[in-house]
């Protein structure tokens, strides 16, 4: 008898969003007693993260939102004119492998992603940085994938890598048997927001990686869905149709509930028949309708929303696609906070995997010889058919220099101010002489529209260009000429 209850209650430990939250759909349990959870609680598994992530849309698009932001405008890489590092990185679908990584890194607290260098080496020796002929794929390897040997902890205080495993072991639920990952091949993406308790809790893997930010919105997650679904019930509960029946009391104590019901439905027919209800005059019966009122409520649904885009640091605007209230409330500003922020993750947590991947791509893309058309031009002078010539010595780590793309895009009427306001400035330069019609539509017009004017000497004319004379040099006094000079003024 004990075992089987032991076993209904694991059965039921977590059976839906609502209940294991705030004990909606349980009859004993209080709605409004949500109690926050110990950072070590094994509450938030990673069955129920992903139960949630799949069957919660507001959790979705608190773990999205951020995500999409993070690689949706992309960045530039340093001495990559031609776009050669950034065109491989595309034929590899940088933005959705990172994409789905940073999704997992908030869902769970982590993520890495497989680079499938090809050095001739296997998975679990380190990159042969000179033997990289290119990279075959990018895979996104959930956190609960990758297991940890203490064995291979690097335990020496003086490394870079101290505390940090070696070598990752991988059952990703494809291959037969596990396999081993040299962390060389590996971008190990751990979101940044880490619990200290977590930390100081003795697990390595606890160290490694962060925190799911599912755990410290879950309460108002958990309020905004019960609202929700309440209001659900509600809105089919609007209206209430009372009935007066006489003699219920001993209807219901004669056994009667089969007439009972008998008399609603006939009611219940003939409202749908004739858009009425008859009743029993006699017996002094009657129906009236109780509306339910809904005033108030989009006050308090504003509320909750504000409570989740505070705890999840996006703003309302952002999360749930609508504009705030409120008198000139157009969110610009939350927005430019909000993009501000997304930049902080961008820089603390994308910068350094993302220099990795374009150092291993930038050393196997310039080592491939290319055809140019100077190699070309030369090597038809020297007699010979072909020419080939190397794209650029491959650049060091420290060389590597990434700069992600503005967030923020200006609306149309913003772009149509600057360009008045500049119109304004040329004209100002223009009537007083100190620019030209030609200099200002170089600047402003050839090659794009350029917001800053910049004019060079060489393009200013001879008289504008003012000359200092050079000086004689003077020459130096002897000995006898200073003593002369001296018997002068004396």
């Amino acid at each position: 008898m004990a075992e089987k209850k032991n076993e209904a209650k694991k059965k039921g430990r977590f059976d839906g969003w609502g209940r294991f939250l705030s004990g909606y759909h349980n009859k004993k349990a209080n709605k409004a007693d949500v109690s926050y959870l110990a950072a070590n609680s094994t509450l938030f598994t990673p069955e129920v993260l992903a139960a949630i992530w799949q069957n919660d849309g507001f959790s979705r698009r608190v773990i999205t939102c951020v995500a999409e932001d993070m690689v949706n405008k992309g960045f530039s890489v340093a001495g990559d004119p031609a776009n050669i590092i950034m065109d491989e990185l595309d034929s590899l679908n940088w933005t959705g492998n990172f994409f789905n990584a940073l999704c997992q890194a908030r869902c769970f607290g982590g993520a890495a992603i497989l680079m499938g260098l090809d050095d001739g080496r296997n998975l679990e020796k380190p990159v042969a940085l000179n033997s990289i002929k290119g990279c075959r794929f990018l895979r996104v390897i959930p956190r609960s994938r990758l297991s940890i040997d203490n064995a291979e902890i690097d335990m020496d205080p003086a490394s870079s890598t101290y505390g940090k495993p070696k070598v990752f072991t991988v059952n990703d639920g494809i291959a037969i048997n596990p396999y081993k990952v040299h962390r060389d091949r590996l971008l190990l993406i751990p979101w940044i927001e880490t619990s200290p308790i977590r930390v100081n809790s003795a697990g390595v893997s606890d160290r490694i990686w962060g925190q799911s930010v599912l755990e410290y919105i879950y309460k108002q997650v958990g309020n905004l869905s019960v609202f929700h679904d309440s209001l659900s019930n509600l809105v089919q509960e609007a209206v209430i149709g009372k009935y007066k029946i006489s003699n219920l009391t001993q209807m219901l104590a004669n056994g009667e509930e089969a007439a009972l019901m008998t008399r609603l439905d006939i009611i219940n027919e003939a409202k749908s028949v004739i858009n009425g209800v008859v009743l029993d005059a006699d017996n002094n019966e009657d129906y009236t309708r109780d509306s339910l009122s809904f005033a108030g409520m989009n006050g308090v649904a504003d509320t909750m929303m504000v409570l989740l885009s505070c705890v999840s640091e996006i703003p309302v605007t952002r999360l749930f696609g609508r504009s705030p209230s409120g008198l000139d409330a157009s969110g610009e500003s939350d927005l430019k906070i909000y993009y501000d922020m997304v930049a902080s993750y961008q820089k603390a947590m994308l910068t350094e995997p993302m220099k990795r991947l374009v150092f291993y791509v930038d050393k196997y893309k310039k080592a491939i010889e290319v055809e140019s058309d100077e190699s070309l031009t030369s090597s038809l002078h020297n007699g010979t058919n072909k020419g080939s010539s190397k794209v650029g010595s491959p650049l060091t780590a420290g060389e590597i220099s990434l700069k992600w793309n503005p967030l923020y895009q200006m609306t149309e009427k913003e772009n149509a101010d600057v360009y008045k306001s500049n119109a304004d400035a040329d004209l100002a330069y223009l009537e007083n002489g100190i620019l030209s019609p030609e200099e200002i539509r170089v600047n402003r017009f050839v090659g794009g529209y350029n917001q800053h004017i910049s004019v060079q000497s060489a393009d200013l004319p001879a008289s504008a260009i003012q000359e200092t004379p050079e000086k004689e040099p003077e020459t130096p006094q002897t000995e006898t000429e200073t003593e002369e000079e001296e018997e002068e003024e004396a």
